[in-house]
């Protein structure tokens, strides 16, 4: 039984699409520390789901709410990018990387709503701006390494395997230094089996089968990142 902080509170969720009801009344609970998996058939709603939750798609009914007691926000009407400075991120059950990105550059877009420079402060300031993309770069080797891809961080995100894609699709989530964390069959293409190695996916290997992970597996504060 989960004992952490209530996060994620979803209360009667429908969503449809024209005559057909892809979500119909879902209400789910997730708590600081909990993982939590979806499971059910091909078009069972899971996906529509994820996207309610990150604002992609809007629910007719119902309310979704995320954040700590006494800052609770209503996901509900935001826009994507502001789900994600909320505290929430995720990977797509279709691979969206950024293709004729590098590797690098690909973790560096998720690190975008943690950064503060802007054009006018680069000019302002050219100091905090050097020293904030020093560190945004040193975040993003970190997780390139977490997840061994730190040898093809020059390389375009289209040259890699699928399962590396994967991979890199859950670093460049964790870039943003979520709260909550949802994966979208993470074990397509058998990223997690090809990767046992690796202290984060041998985490996610226990609920490979399963789409949705609460708060990263690893623990620690956001903007951690493992030793």
């Amino acid at each position: 039984m989960a004992t952490g902080e209530l996060l994620l509170q979803i209360e009667r969720v429908t969503k449809r699409f024209g005559g057909v009801v892809a979500v119909s009344e879902v209400s789910l609970d997730v708590r600081q520390g909990e993982i939590v998996g979806l499971i059910g058939l091909n078009g069972a709603g899971k996906t529509t789901l994820f996207n309610c939750i990150t604002a992609t798609a809007r629910p007719e009914e119902g309310s979704i709410r995320f954040g700590r007691e006494g800052f609770r926000e209503q996901l509900v009407g935001l826009l994507p990018h502001q789900v994600v400075e909320c505290g929430v991120a995720r990977t797509f059950q279709n691979i969206r990387l950024f293709a004729n990105m590098t590797v690098l550059e690909n973790v560096l877009v998720g690190l975008h709503t943690r950064t503060h420079a802007g054009l006018l402060e680069a000019l302002a300031d050219r100091q905090h701006s050097r020293r904030e993309e020093r560190w945004a770069h040193d975040r993003a080797t970190a997780l390139l390494q977490l997840f061994d891809l730190a040898p093809k961080a020059s390389h375009l995100a289209s040259s890699l395997a699928f399962g590396l894609q994967r991979r890199l699709e859950i670093a460049r989530a964790l870039a943003s230094e979520p709260e909550l964390l949802l994966l979208d069959e993470p074990a397509g293409g058998k990223a997690f089996a090809k990767a046992a190695h690796c202290r984060f996916c041998e985490s996610c290997a226990a609920i490979a089968a399963k789409d949705f992970l609460a708060r990263p597996a690893f623990g620690g504060c956001p903007g951690q990142v493992p030793p």
